[in-house]
């Protein structure tokens, strides 16, 4: 049974940073092979795709893993891409990161994560990952854990 894993979001140089959990790397037994990045806005209906890329050609990977991270809007040199949008502050946004462990270890399809960006009080922005159940698959709030 293929199931979906858990991705982290974090913040350099200033935009959000996608990679896989560091639980989700040790379950696969190290680094994974990375084939596509999809980024899309959940605050609007439809939910609206705001960047995307897939390594070219077909088949081709790239390892990640908790070390490294895929930084918003930078398409690695001869991927395909759609996008980016800019990211709006209290948007809730989801990524999804299509990656294979190595050794085929494991049955996880891929890796998913929500989060927003919250404006600081002097006017910076702040990725926040949002965790927990109280974010349902359609939730739109962007609002920090308790």
């Amino acid at each position: 049974m293929q199931r979906l894993g858990e991705a982290e979001v974090r913040q350099e140089a200033g935009v959000p940073c996608f990679t896989i959990a560091a639980q989700e790397v040790r379950c696969a037994g190290g680094p994974l092979q990375l084939h596509a990045v999809f980024v899309s806005d959940l605050s609007v209906k439809p939910v609206a795709e705001v960047w995307a890329v897939t390594l070219t050609p077909p088949g081709r990977t790239q390892p990640i893993s908790q070390d490294t991270c895929v930084p918003y809007g930078q398409t690695p040199v001869g991927s395909e891409a759609t996008g980016p949008q800019n990211l709006l502050p209290d948007r809730v946004y989801s990524v999804f990161l299509s990656a294979t462990p190595a050794t085929g270890s494991d049955s996880t399809m891929g890796y998913k994560a929500k989060f927003c960006l919250v404006v600081q009080p002097d006017g910076s922005s702040k990725v926040l990952q949002l965790r927990g159940k109280k974010y349902g698959a359609r939730e739109v709030l962007c609002i920090p854990d308790q």
